[in-house]
């Protein structure tokens, strides 16, 4: 299993999934973390512009292979838009990664609502 977090800052899961560069991936088997990668994605594959611009192709953004994205801030139509992948997009109040896959893991992790947004 494969869990993403917007990671802006460098230090804690950050805020809105679209406009974020950079993701924290932590790569889990059998409940435990067996790997941590930093992505940096270039301002022309954000989200943002892959999924609401349409930049780039729908299937091309080198996050579509996680299995979970959670981050402090997103849209109804990213949650959406993942699930079409096959990805679970969940809104967190937590800030440290480790402890969201901890609660995510044994079910005590509570999902924010998502932002509405008109575009």
């Amino acid at each position: 299993m494969k869990i993403a977090f917007s990671f802006q800052n460098g230090e804690t899961i950050s805020g809105h999934a679209g406009h974020c560069t950079r993701f924290i991936v932590y790569r889990l088997e059998d409940g435990k973390i067996i790997e941590r990668s930093l992505i940096e994605i270039e301002k022309e594959r954000t989200f943002n512009n892959v999924l609401h611009n349409l930049m780039l192709p729908f299937m091309n953004h080198p996050l579509f292979n996680v299995d979970v994205i959670m981050c402090a801030s997103m849209g109804a139509r990213f949650i959406e838009k993942m699930k079409i992948k096959g990805i679970e997009a969940i809104r967190v109040n937590e800030t440290i990664p480790e402890i969201a896959i901890k609660k995510y893991l044994s079910g005590e992790l509570d999902p924010v609502e998502p932002v509405y947004h008109n575009h």
